[in-house]
């Protein structure tokens, strides 16, 4: 049940609430040792015009696809999360 509460169900990356938190514990973590915490933000600008041209199942696709590049451009040790969604 966390899992689901936790996790994007389209893209299966952690959803809002749980990216706050873990940023939370990061940012407290990196204070605590005084190192460095760096947060990238990816937008994908004018997403909606994809939905309404295209529908929603190509959307998704497109979501996905996002998702899987970007965990396959980073290191192991990196996360992606998801702030947007409805």
């Amino acid at each position: 049940m966390f899992e689901l509460a936790t996790r994007d169900a389209l893209t299966r990356v952690l959803t809002r609430r749980a990216i706050l938190d873990e940023l939370e514990r990061e940012l407290s973590r990196a204070q605590r040792y005084q190192r460095d915490c760096s947060i990238l933000v990816v937008d994908a600008d004018h997403f909606e015009q994809v939905n309404d041209k295209c529908g929603h199942q190509v959307g998704d696709e497109v979501l996905r696809s996002i998702a899987d590049r970007i965990r396959g451009a980073i290191r192991e040790a990196n996360r992606v999360r998801r702030l947007g969604g409805k």
